[in-house]
């Protein structure tokens, strides 16, 4: 097995830095707005990681100067491979998870230099997260499949959905109640009302849902 550097960057992510991050690094105030607050916010969360891991030895504790180019050179990774929203979300990713007090898998893996740099635009969100937290995800999502379509109820008329096809009003619907991973809500359990349509006049038949975060 490898032995690990004390210094929370180890060789491996040193030599990174110094190889290729020091012209990313004199980069940085020609930067646009904001990816200058990007760097700026990794850097933030690499000391505070690097300070957690370290309480016991603040002496060793990442310098500045490490943790500004480390943060350059994962800015510019991401704003090489990724744009526009991407981006954005892969940058809140990686804040939220060296920001997790519980995450030390993550922080220390990439403090190390265990984890390669170039991987970071399209790390998974599951990848970062600590195992704890994926045994939860898990869980959840065991529960979830065990609960989809349950309590369904009876035939209902109602006014209130317009069909599509003829834009008739009068229809008749069967609601169920379901748990569903949603996207936008990173991929947790969410409970979703599905009602499924029928138009009287044209008999055309339709899915409605709603309560996605």
């Amino acid at each position: 097995m490898r032995s690990r550097s004390r210094s929370p960057v180890s060789s491996t992510a040193r030599e990174e830095g110094d190889s290729v991050g020091s012209a990313e690094l004199a980069a940085v105030p020609s930067l646009s707005n904001q990816r200058q607050l990007v760097v700026r916010k990794l850097e933030a969360a690499l000391e505070a990681a690097s300070k957690r891991q370290n309480a016991q030895n603040p002496a060793a504790t990442v310098a500045k100067a490490s943790a500004l180019r480390l943060a350059a050179r994962m800015e510019a990774l991401l704003h090489q491979k990724l744009d526009g929203r991407r981006y954005l979300s892969q940058a809140r990713s990686l804040l939220y998870n060296l920001k997790d007090d519980s995450n030390f898998e993550f922080s220390e893996s990439l403090l190390s230099g265990q984890l390669d740099l170039h991987r970071l635009p399209e790390i998974s969100a599951e990848e970062m997260a600590s195992s704890s937290r994926n045994a939860q995800r898990a869980q959840l999502r065991q529960e979830a499949l065990a609960e989809t379509s349950l309590r369904p109820s009876g035939v209902v008329s109602t006014d209130r959905f317009r069909c599509g096809r003829c834009h008739g009003t009068e229809t008749t619907y069967v609601q169920n109640f379901a748990v569903e991973s949603c996207v936008r809500s990173g991929g947790e359990p969410v409970e979703t009302t599905v009602a499924f349509v029928t138009c009287l006049a044209c008999h055309h038949t339709w899915t409605e849902r709603s309560g996605f975060a």
